[in-house]
C-alpha cells in the first residue's frame, strides 16, 4: 500500500510527460536575462536537445528519444555548447539551473 507521502512526492521531470519527445519539447529553458538571449540563438531542434541534456540524457539516449542518428545528436550537442560558449555537458546543466532559479525568483 502506498503512503500519502509517496503520492505527494515530487515526480522527476521525465515522468511528468508521456514520452521523452514531449519532455524535450517542453520549454524548460531559462527565460530571464542574458541566458534567454543566448538560448534564443538555438534552433527549435537544438532547444529540444538542450532540454534533454538538462535531464542528463546521453547522446545515445537523445538520438533514440528524438529518432535521429547518434552522429546527429552529437553534432547538436557540440553546436549547443559552441553557441552557448560552454566546454562541458555539466556547464549546460548549470546554465539551465541558474536560469530556472532566476526566473522563479522574479
Amino acid at each position: 500500500m502506498h503512503s500519502r507521502q509517496d503520492s505527494t512526492r515530487q515526480r522527476s521531470p521525465l515522468r511528468q510527460h508521456a514520452t521523452p519527445v514531449q519532455a524535450a519539447r517542453q520549454q524548460t529553458w531559462p527565460r530571464a536575462g542574458s541566458h534567454h538571449q543566448l538560448l534564443a540563438t538555438l534552433t527549435p531542434r537544438e532547444r529540444e536537445v538542450f532540454n534533454l541534456l538538462t535531464l542528463r540524457y546521453t547522446d545515445r539516449e537523445i538520438a533514440d528519444a528524438l529518432f535521429i542518428s547518434y552522429r546527429t545528436a552529437t553534432t547538436h550537442v557540440a553546436r549547443i555548447r559552441d553557441k552557448l560558449g560552454l566546454s562541458s555537458r555539466r556547464e549546460v546543466s548549470r546554465l539551465a539551473m541558474s536560469g530556472n532559479a532566476q526566473s522563479r525568483n522574479t
